[in-house]
């Protein structure tokens, strides 16, 4: 079959081309202005952005500016607060010494007056004495003891004069030349060591069931004192701080020497020392050789202040917070108290803490977060467990470190406060939380290795003043240095005068019986001297008084009522009152007798009327025996009296009696009656 070709034709017509170019020309325009209204748009919200982005940046700077001038003016304040704490301190400080130098004084003053009594008095004896002997002694020997007086007053001037140049020089340098002041420092010590052994004693078995001898334990306190040259009354100050704190005696003697050296080495006053080593003891528990691992604790403090910014002297009335947490967290309670005094130091080196005492305050509130239901509440949801072992509260720095671990190094201010929400609780760890930002972020590698690093950094910034502690060279290096100094030696100095005045009161003391005669002779020269001058005799007015005592409830009453046959209730109270009191006078008038007698012939009298006749006064000896026969005798006579007025009263009371058991004298009550007055009080 054919192929079959049909041809088509075509012509293009114009006008319909011309029709579609304006609606090509106009979708063009309408697609440039898109473009364009595009371009203004994005011009538009460029400009807006830089605008919000400068507004921003403007905001965070003065948010910034606002925090940092928060953050100076609180730290401004802390400051201030610091230093008013320190101005109240040096002024309590001042205080204190004004009044131990007022006291110290009022002290010097009454000793000066007791001397100047007792030298009067002597010169009192002494005048009598002259007077008895006044012209007895011839021209010559009275020449020769003026000039003997004289030569000796010469010698004893020049030589007053150098001793009184090596006084001054000692003074200067602290040694204590009076043997008043020391006489009533061996007192004072004798008292609180006497309080001590009450203080320590408890019945019962063990140690503290049998009572210290307050001999030995002044020796020991003494062997102290001379071994690190402080002052007995300091040293045992101390040891009754530590036992007022603890109770345990024994432990504070096994510790007090090494308390006492480090005392020295630190310039830490020892009291305070003792003191926190107190509380140091009562939170360590029952636990073998506890004066050591005491020792031990109270030299890391030390270190942990000489690397750290609290000084041990300036903590030391602080450890009772810091030692408080023994107990509460696990292990050693000794390292327990390492690991708070070294956050202690952090708080107050980096925390800021203003002083030592809101340092050891941020320390215990650090321990109150883990007894909050809230707190503890915030630690589960980051995942940090707060309980160790024993169900105690976990280790302190792994707490710290779980925690920061927690945040990721991400947000950790805000994770933290989280956590550690209480800002006294956040001078704690806020420390660390520098530290471990700084590491973390300059770490390299994964975010579990930087975590790591960041970890170690911490970790090992806190053992180095953890575990810091003054080595056995380091204290005695210390101590020897503070041992040099001349007010060391003057204190030891001080101590050898103390302990020969004890020697001296040891022996004085005793005699000090015999020596009462002496002065009851001089005051009863005195008192005829002022009747003499006055006319009043104290005497005769105290015998007058005592005659009242003894005829009280007088024979007039019996009689009288006898005669009447009647007698008031009051009078028969009257006599019966006054018959007791008359029983207490005969039996102080009889007990006198003997003291009298022993006083008036004691040794030192006996010696002293010797003594006169040997030096050739006989007639003084006579008139001093003859005072001492005549004090005898007299007392003799007032208890023969009272013995008589006795006897009387008894036997007034005792017709008085039958005649009213027989009916012959009527017992009325008058109208008005009140209780009987006392006798009168006997004068003696």
């Amino acid at each position: 079959m054919a192929d079959i070709r049909i041809k088509v034709g075509a012509a293009l017509d114009r006008s319909t081309l011309s029709a579609f170019e304006s609606i090509v020309g106009a979708a063009k325009r309408a697609r440039a202005g898109i473009s364009q209204s595009e371009r203004q748009g994005q011009q538009e919200a460029k400009t807006i952005a830089r605008e919000q982005e400068r507004t921003a940046r403007s905001a965070a700077r003065a948010a910034e500016r606002e925090a940092r001038s928060a953050a100076h003016a609180k730290a401004q304040a802390e400051r201030e607060a610091g230093r008013e704490i320190e101005r109240e301190a040096k002024r309590l400080a001042r205080e204190r010494e004004n009044i131990e130098r007022n006291a110290h004084r009022a002290a010097v003053r009454e000793a000066k007056q007791a001397a100047d009594e007792q030298k009067r008095i002597a010169r009192t004896l002494n005048d009598e004495h002259n007077r008895i002997a006044k012209g007895r002694a011839d021209f010559r020997d009275r020449a020769g003891a003026a000039a003997g007086r004289l030569a000796y007053r010469g010698v004893r001037a020049a030589g007053r004069a150098a001793v009184g140049m090596v006084g001054d020089l000692a003074r200067g340098a602290g040694v204590n030349f009076s043997l008043g002041s020391l006489a009533e420092k061996n007192v004072d010590l004798e008292t609180k060591a006497t309080q001590l052994s009450n203080q320590a004693y408890q019945e019962g078995p063990g140690a503290q069931g049998k009572r210290q001898d307050p001999t030995e334990i002044t020796r020991k306190v003494r062997e102290v004192a001379n071994a690190t040259a402080i002052d007995a009354g300091d040293a045992m100050e101390a040891l009754q701080a530590f036992v007022g704190k603890t109770g345990d005696l024994q432990t504070g003697q096994a510790s007090l020497l090494e308390l006492s050296k480090l005392s020295k080495a630190t310039g830490t006053n020892l009291a305070d020392m003792a003191d926190a080593a107190g509380d140091v003891s009562n939170n360590l528990g029952d636990i073998p050789n506890k004066g050591e691992v005491i020792s031990q604790v109270m030299r890391q403090i030390a270190a942990q202040g000489k690397v750290g910014a609290v000084e041990i002297k300036d903590l030391a009335n602080q450890m009772a917070k810091v030692a408080s947490a023994a107990n509460q967290f696990e292990g050693d309670p000794s390292k327990s108290i390492a690991t708070f005094g070294a956050l202690a130091q952090y708080s107050r080196q980096k925390g800021g803490s203003a002083s030592a005492t809101q340092a050891a305050t941020s320390t215990m509130s650090f321990m109150g977060t883990f007894s909050k239901g809230a707190r503890l509440a915030a630690f589960d949801k980051y995942g940090v467990s707060t309980e160790g072992a024993g169900r105690k509260v976990r280790d302190p720095i792994e707490i710290i470190l779980a925690a920061l671990n927690a945040t990721k190094g991400s947000n950790i201010d805000r994770k933290m406060g989280e956590m550690f929400m209480d800002t006294r609780a956040r001078a704690v760890t806020r420390p660390f939380e520098g530290t471990f930002k700084a590491a973390y972020e300059k770490a390299q590698g994964t975010e579990q290795q930087r975590l790591e690093e960041a970890t170690k950094a911490v970790r090992e910034e806190f053992n180095k003043l953890r575990d810091a502690t003054m080595s056995n060279k380091e204290l005695e290096d210390s101590f020897a240095a503070a041992m040099a100094t001349s007010g060391s030696q003057a204190q030891l100095f001080n101590n050898q005068l103390q302990e020969l005045t004890a020697e001296l009161q040891s022996q004085l003391y005793p005699a000090l019986k015999d020596l009462a005669p002496l002065f009851i002779s001089a005051a009863t020269s005195l008192a005829d001297f002022i009747t003499q001058i006055t006319g009043k005799d104290p005497r005769k007015q105290a015998e007058a008084q005592r005659a009242d005592a003894l005829n009280f409830g007088s024979a007039s009453t019996t009689e009288k009522a006898l005669k009447t046959g009647q007698i008031s209730q009051a009078d028969l109270d009257q006599n019966k009152e006054a018959e007791k009191k008359l029983e207490e006078i005969q039996k102080q008038k009889q007990a006198n007798v003997a003291k009298v007698t022993a006083q008036q012939n004691s040794g030192l009298n006996l010696a002293v009327s010797g003594a006169l006749k040997a030096f050739g006064t006989t007639e003084g000896q006579q008139e001093f025996d003859r005072s001492r026969q005549q004090r005898i005798e007299t007392a003799q006579g007032e208890a023969a009296d009272a013995a008589k007025h006795l006897k009387d009263l008894k036997e007034q009371n005792k017709k008085l009696s039958d005649a009213v058991q027989g009916g012959a004298l009527k017992v009325i009550i008058v109208s008005g009656d009140v209780k009987p007055k006392a006798p009168p009080q006997e004068t003696q």
